[in-house]
This record gives structure tokens, sequence and C-alpha cells, in this order.
């Protein structure tokens, strides 16, 4: 986990000094193609047909400006050329928002992965320790990271425990799911408790991955099953 983070840092890292780089050399075209056209100006000022060209563009301007005299007014907006240090300010200012931009994201993914990783290792000790866990509190913070194959297993062992503490099974860390369906042979609700097993095993031993509304789901059956659960008579399973 902490190998991926280090990771995504560096090529953040690599990605704003690519945008800087471009940026820089952007400017830095733009300022030769002004300095290799005053140069063509300073180069060709001296020649013949320059007197032509400025009277050709005289008439033209005439031209045009007889036309506009005739024609509705039209509105001219200020034009704004920026000079070579205001566009490396402004190149900088863009570089350092993007740069804070970017460490803001870092920093909420290195929180949210270490969040999601100290809630895995709490997953792990609630198994082998299932009977003195607060599981609920688990099993919303699961839910609120939106891992939900991990609220999937919080709920699962949360049913194991309910069915524990009302007698119907007699929990062990040893034990398989197999050895409590046996246990559970005469309940009622033994079918959908396997169907719902069954997406359980699948989902975290072999790692397929549920969405929101697969989960809610099975949350919705689970819950189905605690209330009878706590309900139900444990003289009707004997």
């Amino acid at each position: 986990m902490k190998l991926i983070i280090n990771h995504k840092i560096l090529f953040y890292k690599i990605l704003v000094t690519a945008l800087l780089l471009l940026m820089i050399s952007l400017l830095f075209a733009a300022d030769e193609k002004k300095l290799n056209h005053d140069k063509w100006e300073k180069l060709t000022k001296d020649l013949s047909y320059q007197d032509d060209i400025r009277k050709v563009q005289k008439e033209k301007h005439q031209r045009s400006k007889t036309e506009n005299d005739n024609s509705t007014p039209k509105i001219h907006y200020p034009s704004f050329n920026i000079g070579g240090m205001a566009q490396i300010i402004l190149i900088l200012i863009v570089v350092v928002l993007l740069g804070y931009i970017i460490s803001r994201f870092i920093t909420k993914g290195i929180t949210i992965n270490q969040s999601v990783e100290s809630l895995q290792i709490d997953v792990e000790n609630a198994e082998e320790k299932l009977l003195e866990t607060d599981v609920d509190y688990l099993l919303n913070k699961a839910k609120s990271a939106k891992d939900w194959r991990l609220a999937l297993r919080m709920y699962y062992l949360k049913t194991l425990k309910t069915l524990h503490e009302q007698g119907y099974i007699a929990w062990q860390i040893q034990k398989t799911n197999y050895e409590y369906n046996i246990e559970l042979k005469n309940w009622n609700h033994l079918s959908d408790w396997k169907n719902i097993t069954l997406h359980y095993e699948r989902s975290w031993y072999g790692e397929k991955q549920i969405n929101e509304t697969d989960f809610i789901q099975h949350e919705n059956k689970l819950l189905v099953l605690i209330q009878d659960i706590k309900t139900q008579s444990i003289n009707n399973l004997n």
C-alpha cells in the first residue's frame, strides 16, 4: 500500500515538472517568434518596396474608414499585451496552483488509504476476537469507506455473533461455515443463510468485487435473518 502511494506521489511530481517545462518552452517560443519578426522588420525597413506596401496599406485604411463611417458603429474592446516578465509570473502562479491542487489530492488519497488499511487490520483482529469486538462500529466504518466487500464480511460476522449470543451455534474461530450449517439444520432460514454464505465466500475468499447495489441486496437479507434470530424461540430449533 505504501509503495503504491509513493509511486503516485512521484508521478504527480513528474507531471508538475513536465507542465512547468512545457509552459517555459512555450514562453521562449513566443519570445523567439517576436524576436524573429523584429529582426525581419529591421532588415527590410530600407528596401524600396516598403513604400509601396505602406501606400497600399494607407489606401486600404482609408477605404475601411469610409465604410465604417457609413455603417453601424462598432464597439472596440481594449487589447492587452502581456510582457515577458508578466508571462513568467503568470506561469509561476499557474504552476503553484496546480501543485497545491495536486498536493491536496495526494494528501486526501494518503489519508483514505491509511484509513482503509487501518480498518482492514481491525477486521482481522475482529475475526480472532469476534465475541469481544464492536462489529457495528467496524461495519459502519467499512460502509463509510465504501468498501462493500469488507462491509459484507462484517455483516456476516455480525450474523455469526448474533447466532452465538442467541444460542443457535457455538462460535469458535477454527470452525468452518459447513460446521455452522450442521448446527443450524433445523433453522427455517437455513436455505437463505446458505445462499448468503455462498455469495460471501465468493466475495471475500474468491475476491469477487461487489458494488453498492449488490451489498444493499445482501444487507436487506441479513437484516431479516438477524431480526429472526433475535425473535425466534430457540426451542423451535430443537
